[in-house]
């Protein structure tokens, strides 16, 4: 199944399963296990084409994780209000002479662990710069590798 990007308003409280760039740099896949209710989870695949830029930092020290638990996304969307957008239009624009106005996606998977600190600290999650976005059903090859968090009541009901 394909998704629309406005799924983007729907995501919530996702675990990072998979990232695969590429060995061209040009196509970053992005796997998250998103919850679709407190029972079950769905395996999403976000494939960035025509990739400018992938940025990311760690609040961490570099080591790995020792308890295997999949790094949580808190929120994905499109930052539409990126200064980085603006820059690469002009960038593209001095290069091939396109248009300005041609469409990018700045795509942020926000998480509390993947951000920037210091000089960095406006860096929310996982950035990816790219001239097109598919929003799919995970490969069946990630079937059973969803990962579950607890999902935190707000109190609405």
């Amino acid at each position: 199944m394909n998704y629309n990007v406005e799924i983007f308003e729907d995501l919530h409280d996702c675990s990072l399963i998979d990232i695969n760039i590429e060995s061209d740099l040009t196509t970053v896949e992005i796997v998250l296990s998103a919850p679709i209710d407190e029972y079950s989870e769905r395996m999403i695949s976000f494939i960035c084409k025509g990739v400018l830029r992938f940025e990311y930092e760690t609040l961490g020290n570099g080591e790995k994780d020792s308890t295997g638990i999949p790094i949580e996304i808190y929120d994905v969307y499109n930052d539409k209000d990126s200064n980085e957008l603006e820059r690469w239009r002009k960038r593209i624009e001095l290069i091939c002479g396109k248009s300005s106005n041609l469409e990018l996606y700045c795509v942020v998977f926000a998480s509390s662990f993947i951000r920037g600190w210091g000089n960095k600290s406006d860096l929310e999650g996982i950035n990816i710069i790219c001239q097109k976005i598919d929003i799919k059903d995970a490969p069946k090859k990630y079937n059973g590798h969803g990962y579950k968090r607890h999902m935190i009541d707000d109190g609405d009901e």
